[in-house]
C-alpha cells in the first residue's frame, strides 16, 4: 500500500489530515516486519487512521479492542483445558494482522498475557498495529506493578516501529451525531428509586455458561438496557461483563448517576471502562445524574485515562432537567428511529 492511496482514503468525505496525522503516514505504510505502535493523545485520530489503514491491508487479518481481545482470550483459555501456547496457536490461527485498539494495560496478569500474544505473533509472522494512548514505556503506569510491563515494553520497541501522532486538535470536541456514542445525552435529573424487575445473563444464554454473570436491570426492552449506576458500577463486574452487554443491547439507559466527587474509586474504575466499552462499540448512552458534566472537568478523583473519559463524555449532550429528549436512534437509521435488539 502507498502512502498516497492511504491519504487519499482518509481524506474521503471531506476531511482533511492536520501536519502531525500526515506525518505518521509514511510508519504506517512502511513498518518494520513486526508492525507499528501508534500512540497520541485523545481524539487525535489513531482510532480513524489506524482502521482506515486495516480496511486497506490486504491478507487474512482481525481487528477488535483490547478490552474484548482479553475478554475472548480469557474465556478461550478457560473453556479447553490446555497450554497457554496451545490456546495462542488456536488464537491467532489463520491471521495474517491482528489490530488491536485502545493498548492500555493496568493489570500485572493482562500484560504478562499480552506479552505471551505478541510472541506468539511473532513466531506466526502476523503483524501487529497497536494504537495507545500511552507511549510503549509508560504501559502499566502504576510504579507498584510497572516492572511486570518491561519485558512487554521492551518487546514491542525492539518488534514494532513506534509512531507519536503529535499534540493538536481533540476532533471529538464539538462532535455531534445522530446515533450510536455520540449521540447519547447527559440529562440533569434528581435521584430516583431503583426498581429491579429484569434478570439479565451476560455472555450467554445461561447463568451456569463459562464467564456469565447475571445482572440486575431496572429494563431491556427493545434492545434498551436500563439500569441504575448502582447496578453496573459499584457491583463488582468487569471490562469483559461490560464488554458481553454491548454485544447485546444496541443502547444503555443508566439512571441515578451521582457526581463524581461522591464515587469511590472502584465505582469510578468502572465506569471509566464501561464509557470505553460504549464508545468503541458505537452504542449509545444516556445518563441521568444529579450533577451536570462540567463536574468532571473538575473532579478531584478522576481514574486513570482520565483525558480519555472527560474526551468521551464531551461527545454526549447535556440536557437540563424537564428538556425533552430524543428518541434511541440505531446505528444506519435516523435519528426518531426505535432501538431494535442487537443480533449476534
Amino acid at each position: 500500500m502507498s502512502e498516497s492511496v492511504l491519504a487519499e482514503r482518509l481524506s474521503d468525505g471531506g476531511r482533511s489530515l492536520d501536519p502531525a496525522q500526515r506525518a505518521v503516514l509514511s510508519t504506517l505504510v512502511s513498518p518494520r516486519a513486526g508492525g507499528v505502535y501508534l500512540w497520541g493523545e485523545v481524539g487525535r485520530g489513531k482510532t480513524w487512521m489506524a482502521q482506515t489503514f486495516y480496511q486497506l491491508a490486504p491478507g487474512a487479518k482481525r481487528a477488535a479492542h483490547v478490552h474484548q481481545f482479553l475478554a475472548d482470550l480469557h474465556r478461550a483459555l478457560t473453556q479447553k483445558p490446555r497450554s497457554i501456547e496451545s490456546t495462542l496457536q488456536h488464537f491467532l490461527d489463520g491471521a495474517e494482522f491482528l489490530y488491536l485498539d485502545e493498548f492500555h494495560l493496568h493489570d500485572v496478569a493482562d500484560a504478562h498475557l499480552m506479552r505471551r500474544v505478541l510472541a506468539a505473533a511473532r513466531r506466526a509472522r502476523i503483524a501487529l498495529l497497536l494504537t495507545s494512548n500511552y507511549p510503549p514505556e509508560e504501559l502499566l503506569p502504576n510504579p507498584l506493578h510497572h516492572h511486570h510491563a518491561l519485558p512487554l515494553i521492551e518487546q514491542i520497541i525492539a518488534t514494532t516501529a513506534v509512531a507519536h501522532i503529535g499534540i493538536g486538535r481533540d476532533y471529538r470536541v464539538g462532535v455531534r451525531a445522530h446515533a450510536g456514542f455520540a449521540s447519547g445525552e447527559w440529562e440533569i435529573a434528581g435521584p430516583r428509586e431503583d426498581m429491579p424487575r429484569t434478570e439479565i445473563t451476560l455472555g450467554g444464554a445461561s447463568p451456569r455458561g463459562p464467564g456469565a454473570r447475571t445482572l440486575r436491570a431496572s429494563g431491556a426492552d427493545d434492545g434498551v438496557l436500563t439500569v441504575t449506576f448502582a447496578r453496573l458500577c459499584q457491583e463488582p463486574l468487569s471490562a469483559a461483563d461490560y464488554t458481553r452487554l454491548a454485544q447485546q443491547f444496541v443502547a444503555v439507559r443508566l439512571i441515578d448517576v451521582p457526581p463524581p466527587g461522591l464515587m469511590n474509586e472502584e465505582s469510578m474504575q468502572r465506569f471509566a471502562f464501561l464509557i470505553d466499552v460504549l464508545a468503541d462499540a458505537d452504542i449509545r448512552l444516556d445518563a441521568v445524574s444529579t450533577g451536570g458534566l462540567g463536574e468532571w472537568r473538575t473532579a478531584a478523583n478522576l481514574p486513570r485515562d482520565a483525558e480519555r473519559l472527560l474526551s468521551r463524555l464531551s461527545l454526549l449532550r447535556e440536557r437540563p432537567a424537564g428538556e425533552h429528549g430524543r428518541h434511541y436512534g440505531v446505528r444506519g437509521r435516523g435519528e426518531d428511529s426505535v432501538a431494535s435488539p442487537r443480533s449476534g
